[in-house]
């Protein structure tokens, strides 16, 4: 049941998008303009990549109008660093301080992936000591366990010599077993 929800969902949402593009296909230019510029920054951004993916549901004339939508309102490549840096910061794309942010969100990127990798080296190698320390560990175990069984069967064999030597003390001094 939930497989079937999900494809109709999934075909509602596609045939929303069909019936959007074919509503953008039959406008004029001036009323697609229109249409595509009262898009928030996000929304230009979203459709842009999406015309600029493999797959691309987006006619080509809505591509082209979007591109200039995204060069006029200088989205640059529309990622969140460029939102970061013009949005957040405060920077106009294309200034040194634009690709100051740029370059310094990039770092900061590479950073944190040069110290995950080193964190997941160091957790790697964890892992392999503290394997080796199981596996010593069992060995131990399995050690002590044999010394164990060993020590409880000469407990049990020196128990039962003993009761023997009761009997034959009791046989010679009595004449009789136990």
């Amino acid at each position: 049941m939930r497989y079937i929800v999900a494809l109709y969902a999934a075909l509602t949402l596609i045939g929303c998008g069909v019936v959007a593009e074919q509503r953008r296909a039959a406008m004029s230019d001036v009323e697609l303009k229109e249409y595509v510029a009262a898009y928030d920054d996000k929304k230009i951004c979203k459709l842009w990549k999406i015309s600029r993916g493999s797959v691309n549901f987006i006619h080509d004339r809505t591509s082209a109008i979007l591109e200039r939508e995204v060069d006029r309102r200088s989205l640059g490549d529309c990622s969140d660093d460029h939102f970061t840096c013009v949005n957040r910061r405060g920077y106009s794309a294309g200034t040194a301080n634009y690709d100051s942010c740029r370059q310094s969100i990039q770092t900061e990127r590479d950073e944190d992936h040069d110290r995950l990798i080193k964190n997941l080296t160091a957790i790697s190698a964890a892992a392999v000591v503290v394997s080796d320390y199981m596996k010593e560990q069992e060995k131990i175990r399995t050690e002590n366990l044999r010394i164990a069984n060993e020590n409880s069967l000469q407990t049990l064999r020196d128990q039962e010599l003993s009761r023997m030597r009761q009997d034959i003390d009791n046989i010679q001094r009595n004449g009789s077993y136990r």
